[in-house]
Parts: C-alpha cells; sequence; structure tokens
C-alpha cells in the first residue's frame, strides 16, 4: 500500500495557507442521495473561488471500470476529456472568511492512506476544530 505522501501531488505556486483555517469536506460517492454532495461541490466551485493546494492521485485511488472520465467526441476526434478530481483547495465564503475544502470523489481504494494523508494536511495547516 503507498504512504500517504505518494496519494497526493502538492500544486506549484498554490496559494499560502493561513494556520488554523476549517476544513470542509465533501466527497461523492454511491451515497450521494439526489446529487445533493455533487451539487453542493459544484456550487462552491462556483462561488468560493477554490484554489486548489493539493490534488490527489487518482491512478491510486479511483477505480475507472466504476467510473469513466467524462469524454466528448465531435464526430470523428476527441473535443473534451474531464477526469474526476480530488483535491484539497483554499476558498472563502460570501463574506471573505477562508475556509479549506477537501472535494470530490470518494476514494474505491487505499482508504487507510487517504485518511492519513488527509490527517497529515490536516495538521500540516492547523485545521481548527
Amino acid at each position: 500500500m503507498p504512504i500517504s505522501g505518494e496519494l497526493f501531488e502538492r500544486v506549484v505556486n498554490a496559494p499560502a495557507v493561513p494556520k488554523g483555517l476549517p476544513l470542509v469536506i465533501l466527497l461523492t460517492g454511491f451515497t450521494d442521495a439526489g446529487s445533493a454532495v455533487s451539487g453542493l461541490i459544484d456550487h462552491l466551485q462556483d462561488t468560493t473561488d477554490p484554489k486548489p493546494v493539493a490534488v490527489f492521485d487518482n491512478d491510486v485511488l479511483l477505480d475507472y471500470r466504476a467510473r469513466r472520465p467524462v469524454v466528448q467526441f465531435d464526430q470523428d476526434h476527441l473535443t473534451s476529456f474531464a477526469p474526476a478530481r480530488l483535491e484539497l483547495a483554499v476558498a472563502h465564503d460570501a463574506i471573505g472568511q477562508q475556509f479549506l475544502l477537501l472535494s470530490g470523489y470518494e476514494p474505491d481504494f487505499a482508504w487507510n492512506a487517504f485518511v492519513d494523508a488527509v490527517l497529515e494536511l490536516a495538521d500540516e495547516f492547523e485545521v481548527s476544530g
């Protein structure tokens, strides 16, 4: 099983993360009734200007047989490719308060290592309780 440091890559030129921010975690999965979590992720992506700090590795965490990337073709050529994304970002709410947002798919594999990685990041950024 991979160690937590191999599960994510830090984003080059990511914004500085102030210590003590709250952490919001939104993970989609088969229990996303009515796509409530997916809808909230979309809403926060549109309204909170999230800036990625760390991006998790799909090849380690995602079962592509169960969740294929979205691709679009125009007649005979590929026009877009939208792979799943699981990331930690710095965002801000409507009154400018910053928070950390961990959002994306619920991992299919390496749950223990994923939890270790999230705890490592939460410890590093001194996430508030």
